[in-house]
């Protein structure tokens, strides 16, 4: 990670519009990291049960979600951002690491 990333936030509780709102502190460094749970593609013997559960959590306890690699890309796509790398779960926990950049 960077030490120049301008933002850490998390993202599973917003809608969209508010995730824009995110990227907008990132104009002089150009980089933002996110520290968020990432749902596999599809369900199935891969899928972390403690990252399907906390989806579950999310969507139950606070209107939320968690999203899949494509979702987050797509969602900082729509802020001007560009997904660059997701790091491998930061064990003992099921949280990666997303850095995206400004377009």
């Amino acid at each position: 990670m960077s030490s120049r990333a301008s933002s850490t936030t998390g993202t599973t509780t917003w809608r969209a519009p508010s995730c824009d709102a995110a990227a907008r502190p990132c104009p002089t460094t150009r980089k933002l990291l996110l520290v968020e749970p990432v749902l596999p593609g599809e369900n199935g013997p891969a899928a972390e049960l403690s990252v399907v559960l906390s989806d579950l959590n999310m969507l139950v306890m606070a209107g939320g979600r968690e999203r899949t690699e494509a979702e987050y890309a797509a969602l900082l796509d729509s802020a001007g951002l560009e997904l660059t790398r997701v790091g491998e779960p930061l064990t003992p926990t099921h949280f990666q690491v997303l850095e995206a950049v400004l377009r």
